[in-house]
């Protein structure tokens, strides 16, 4: 949360070669007069930054990297919403398509394909993985939680088996991202 003032606030979660750990963090920011600016953030303990960032789409996203030792991370944030649109379980209804992408059990896997939630924490996806070159059709089926905030968690059994996400609905609730949880993988992805 940028409170406007040079302060930011907030949670994320990472997955760092298949090892997954979320985080508070803490931090300042400075903006200047071309909408350019920088990040420096404070998490348990270490100093992260500074990320140099773009403000888009008229304050409602950033674009940012951050290049250090032994690290270069591109990224976007994003406006959860405008304050229109309450957050929870009855937000997440309908159709979205869906694309992942990242490692799992060393090797290059990628899916898209259609979502459908009926608004009572139930899932069907539907769609194509590619695991290494290899393609696949499936049909799953899973559940989610939507907090009040626009987090949540996602599981879904599939036929290698159960996959964990955890996600954030952003831009009023017209897009989800992603990152999967278990052990062994650097998945991430989007809905929309």
């Amino acid at each position: 949360v940028f409170d406007g003032n040079g302060g930011v606030t907030g949670q994320a979660a990472i997955s760092d070669n298949g090892t997954f750990a979320s985080f508070s963090f803490t931090g300042v920011y400075t903006v200047q007069a071309g909408c350019t600016g920088t990040l420096t953030l404070t998490v348990n303990p270490p100093a992260a930054g500074p990320f140099f960032f773009e403000v888009e789409d008229g304050g409602k996203s950033l674009s940012m990297a951050f290049s250090g030792t032994g690290a270069v991370i591109l990224g976007r944030a994003y406006q959860v919403t405008t304050g229109t649109v309450q957050c929870g379980r009855g937000l997440l209804t309908g159709s979205y398509g869906f694309e992942f992408t990242g490692v799992s059990g060393g090797l290059r896997v990628s899916e898209e394909g259609q979502m459908v939630s009926d608004g009572d924490s139930n899932l069907t996806l539907n769609g194509v993985f590619n695991s290494n070159g290899t393609t696949s059709q499936f049909v799953s089926a899973g559940n989610y939680s939507l907090r009040s905030d626009c987090s949540g968690s996602a599981a879904i059994t599939n036929p290698s088996g159960n996959t964990n996400y955890l996600f954030a609905m952003v831009e009023n609730g017209t897009h989800i991202l992603f990152l999967e949880t278990d052990a062994g993988t650097t998945v991430s992805g989007k809905a929309q």
